[in-house]
């Protein structure tokens, strides 16, 4: 609220101060007072809004730390609903123990950000068949995690800053299909490099006629050769904008999450990590493709207008440029 004041107390002020320097003496002076107003208002907006982003941090902090206390005291209306119905029938034992269910061991232990996570220990707790190798590999790692508690926290809290919702599931099936329907970069190179050529050709023949070497058919006629191509070969980009803007929204929800491993201390934790190995240890850690992701988004939106995806079209393939982005991007 103190933040609140001062926002609106420096817009009255410098306002006021502006424009009776204005009148007193000048615009100069008024447009000074003006600019430093702005200034301390940009100051006051940001600090302002680290405070709300700390409100909400702690909102949820305390959200998580309630269903902890739930979990220990299994009240069960606190808890996160069951992500899984009651185990089949025909199971020889899931039912029989209440591993799956409403009222169940899954729901109670489940603190899975992801919906593969849940069902991954869904799985674990009904594999009637369990490799004994595997289990104590993960009682091992779970021993680790055990005294983690800031970290196993800070992890919850980063991926449900994103979602809102501490209870919350992230689905990664969507992402995982965009990125299973691929085309062939090749092929695409190959057509991009016609059309780079015929491009490259046309702008000569633009600047030999502006000189008067050539007449002005030339250039016209390699334009049309240029985007007769370019629609024929419509199929090749005509889904960049929404494949690109699906996937930058999808990792977008999973980059804080991935910055965090990328960079957090584990201490002397051999299993930790060797579970977080992929995010730490990889010569392209996540997160470059996920400034990829965005960049590929931000080069795709040109389709969003139809002026500006016309001219910059004319000047060269850039759909199509990027479409081959995409394609060697997933």
């Amino acid at each position: 609220r103190w933040y609140s004041r001062i926002r609106l107390g420096i817009v009255l002020a410098g306002g006021g101060l502006a424009l009776a320097a204005t009148r007193l003496a000048g615009p100069g002076l008024g447009w000074s007072i003006g600019i430093v107003c702005v200034l301390l208002f940009a100051v006051a907006a940001t600090a302002h809004a680290r405070i709300l982003h700390s409100q909400r941090r702690h909102a949820l902090y305390r959200r998580i730390k309630r269903t902890h206390a739930a979990r220990i005291r299994r009240d069960w209306n606190a808890l996160p609903p069951a992500r899984f119905d009651d185990a089949d029938p025909a199971h020889p034992f899931g039912r029989d123990l209440d591993l799956i269910g409403g009222r169940s061991v899954h729901r109670l232990v489940d603190t899975a950000y992801t919906y593969a996570g849940s069902a991954r220990l869904r799985d674990a707790l009904l594999d009637p068949q369990p490799d004994p190798a595997t289990a104590r590999a993960r009682q091992a790692l779970v021993r680790e995690l055990v005294p983690m508690g800031r970290f196993r926290d800070r992890l919850t809290l980063v991926g449900h800053e994103v979602s809102g919702d501490a209870h919350a599931r992230w689905d990664g099936s969507v992402l995982l299909a965009l990125l299973a329907r691929r085309e062939d970069p090749s092929g695409l190179r190959t057509v991009l490099a016609i059309l780079s050529i015929q491009a490259a050709t046309t702008l000569t023949l633009l600047v030999l006629n502006v000189l008067g070497v050539l007449a002005s058919t030339w250039w016209v006629l390699s334009l049309v050769a240029y985007a007769w191509v370019y629609v024929l070969n419509g199929r090749l980009y005509r889904h960049l904008f929404d494949e690109a803007e699906h996937i930058q929204d999808r990792l977008s929800r999973f980059r804080p999450l991935a910055r965090y491993l990328e960079t957090v201390a584990l201490g002397d934790r051999p299993h930790v990590q060797a579970l977080c190995a992929p995010f730490r240890s990889e010569s392209t850690p996540p997160s470059t493709y996920l400034r990829t992701a965005n960049r590929l988004a931000a080069a795709a939106s040109a389709q969003k207008s139809e002026v500006i995806r016309l001219v910059v079209n004319v000047i060269g393939p850039w759909d199509l440029f990027f479409a081959w982005k995409l394609a060697r991007y997933k």
